[in-house]
């Protein structure tokens, strides 16, 4: 089971099957899941809608609703499912100014989780980049993050849930891998 919220605030559980949480080192987390119109499901179901939030009570991650897609089977109705991290609501947020010149991580990070719900920590020591004359903002939050700061900056970075890890580095070079299908079956 899941805890969906809609837009109003109002949570209920959601029973589901087929969960699927996938977590990539740099990406934004993705929760595939199925639901159905049961009499016992159906207030959760009924409170699906884009931009629901999903918590999964494992890990307690949260997400958004960004896709749910409806199929016939029987006399119920079933939907598949596909949330994103809560991360993705940085996007809400548009940065209409720009910093220019040799800026540090931190004053980049200040100026794309000002105004929000989003903290984070720099947990390395991580070189200054110079922007030049491009500067850096106007855009949205996320992209700017995702697309700009993680590849001019050169870190690695996670989040739980409102909160955001920056690393040099995560993990070790040359460590022991556990590869699914490989050398390590469920």
């Amino acid at each position: 089971m899941l805890i969906i919220t809609d837009y109003t605030g109002a949570s209920e559980a959601l029973k589901v099957t087929d969960l699927q949480l996938t977590l990539q080192l740099g990406q934004v987390a993705q929760l595939d899941f199925t639901t159905w119109n049961e009499d016992s499901n159906m207030t959760g179901y009924n409170m699906l809608s884009p931009r629901a939030l999903i918590q999964e009570p494992g890990t307690g991650m949260l997400f958004r609703v960004s896709e749910n897609d409806g199929s016939t089977s029987g006399k119920y109705y079933s939907r598949a499912v596909t949330c994103l991290s809560i991360i993705q609501d940085l996007n809400d947020s548009y940065i209409r100014s720009t910093i220019k010149g040799n800026q540090t991580l931190e004053a980049c990070m200040d100026l794309i989780t000002k105004k929000t719900k989003f903290t984070y920590t720099i947990h390395d020591t991580i070189s200054d980049h110079d922007f030049c004359d491009e500067g850096f903002g106007n855009g949205r939050c996320l992209d700017l993050f995702l697309n700009t700061l993680v590849t001019d900056f050169g870190f690695e970075w996670s989040n739980d849930n409102y909160h955001i890890d920056i690393y040099k580095t995560i993990g070790k070079q040359d460590a022991f891998v556990f590869v699914d299908g490989d050398d390590v079956n469920s």
